[in-house]
């Protein structure tokens, strides 16, 4: 038996206000999950506090979109990249992301999945050094304001360790699809519309529970119970009613 990666859930101070944010900036298929992975959103017990979260998105979009988004009610933040090519922003809640140029493959409308522009270069880390991958072809049903959700991004202190812990919880079909200096990066081989999974260091101090965190499902025939336990044995600890990884970010089995 295994779980599958099956969303992205954000605390947030007024779920109604947030949730209808990234609807229209992703769509409603989108954040309901029409490329495997929905965006879910939970109470928060107060306003987002720390600095930088240890997770977040990557979209893909040219200057329309950027204007967009900030008509929506996204703001530029300033979390220490320096001068980069993209745009590193925060959304309503102070929420970070990033926004990413869309490259030549993406322009012929084909479909890219793995390295951008020939070299993984960017992230929204106080360091911005080398997390930011390649997109997806056709926005797809539900496609919001034409921006594409290319990677979920998580700190990690030991991107190796991480990710063979995050390939067992992921499931099957996900693979490295690239490896450097900057970290790894984990994609679903089956379906190239689905966001990756990046991983690499700066890690942003932790002095609460993150604001985002991921969410895997147990496959048809298992158990949350059992696939708890599983992942448990892989090295995740039991914290109330969610696991932590072994760097200590929470993720939720169900």
């Amino acid at each position: 038996m295994a779980t599958r990666l099956t969303g992205v859930v954000i605390r947030a101070s007024d779920v109604e206000s947030l949730s209808e944010f990234w609807t229209k900036v992703l769509g409603e298929d989108v954040v309901g999950g029409a490329y495997g992975v929905a965006l879910r959103f939970d109470e928060a017990r107060g306003p987002k506090t720390v600095r930088k979260n240890r997770v977040h998105l990557d979209l893909k979009g040219g200057p329309v979109q950027l204007e967009r988004l900030l008509d929506l009610g996204a703001v530029r933040v300033d979390i220490g990249q320096g001068k980069v090519p993209w745009e590193v922003l925060a959304d309503p809640e102070g929420n970070e992301f990033c926004l990413q140029p869309p490259t030549p493959v993406d322009e012929l409308g084909g479909v890219e999945h793995g390295v951008a522009n020939g070299s993984m270069n960017g992230s929204a880390n106080g360091s911005m050094n080398g997390r930011h991958v390649g997109g997806v072809g056709d926005a797809g049903p539900g496609s919001g304001i034409g921006v594409r959700w290319t990677a979920v991004c998580q700190d990690a202190a030991d991107p190796r360790a991480q990710g063979k812990f995050w390939s067992v919880a992921l499931g099957f079909g996900w693979q490295v699809g690239a490896e450097g200096d900057w970290g790894l990066a984990l994609r679903q081989a089956d379906d190239a519309r689905c966001p990756m999974l990046v991983m690499g260091p700066p890690v942003a101090e932790k002095d609460g529970p993150n604001r985002v965190y991921l969410r895997v499902t147990p496959n048809p025939g298992s158990h949350v119970v059992v696939e708890t336990s599983r992942l448990v044995v892989e090295g995740a600890k039991r914290q109330g009613e969610l696991l932590i990884d072994p760097e200590g970010n929470e993720f939720q089995v169900a």
